[in-house]
């Protein structure tokens, strides 16, 4: 006999993985990972990342941010300290982060700057037009490149 499972909401699922995932990085909401291009702006974002905060542990708990830099632009980002510590100050309405640490490796291959891979045409028009009103990028892209696996295997 098969059991019936119940749906789950979509919502609820993302919300507990993405806290369990960005509390390993030192963050309370992710809201920086996920807006990174827009606190820095496409010219910077366009060579580094956000990885982690941390907390030194003392009474005056300075915050550090690592950012990962693209090993050709390091220089090149790092120039650019003082911006980043003020968009970020912005971003968060006070002196959250106090120091930045880059550090060199290789971008995600998905970064922030990838235009969604999701032909036209592959997702019904109204699903579409649902998904392009999220104002969230990366959640947008997300939501098409799964609806076009889940159409592409109807096929």
């Amino acid at each position: 006999m098969k059991h019936k499972s119940e749906p789950v909401q979509l919502s609820g699922l993302l919300q507990t993985l993405l806290k369990s995932a960005f509390s390993q990085r030192g963050v309370q909401d992710g809201g920086l990972f996920l807006e990174w291009k827009k606190v820095v702006g496409d010219e910077i974002a366009g060579f580094c990342a956000p990885e982690k905060i941390t907390y030194d542990g003392t009474q005056a708990q300075r915050t550090t941010l690592h950012i990962r830099v693209a090993p050709a632009a390091i220089l090149y980002v790092s120039s650019f300290q003082g911006q980043i510590l003020a968009h970020l100050h912005r971003y968060y309405g006070y002196p959250k982060i106090q120091e930045l640490r880059f550090f060199q490796a290789p971008l995600p291959r998905a970064s922030a700057t990838a235009k969604t891979s999701v032909p036209k045409g592959v997702l019904p028009e109204n699903e579409r037009r649902a998904v392009e009103r999220i104002k969230n990028e990366a959640l947008q892209r997300a939501l098409l490149d799964l609806g076009s696996v889940l159409y592409g295997a109807k096929k």
